[in-house]
């Protein structure tokens, strides 16, 4: 799975959403689970006002 591959979670996953909600006000933390450490990061994602305009136009960048 790469980096910009999603994974979507069902609203009904009460638990999944939560912890994910814990990870995202901590940064970041080690979990433990059937015998392996992971280190899991969660932010929200963001696009950039700029970013936004160029998805929205759907053209090429314009340069200054």
């Amino acid at each position: 799975m790469g980096a910009k591959d999603s994974i979507k979670i069902h609203s009904d996953d009460k638990e999944l959403l939560g912890f994910l909600e814990q990870v995202r006000a901590l940064g970041s933390a080690v979990v433990e689970a059937g015998g392996m450490r992971y280190f899991v990061s969660v932010r929200t994602d963001a696009v950039s006002k700029t970013g936004r305009e160029f998805l929205a136009g759907g053209g090429p960048a314009k340069i200054d």
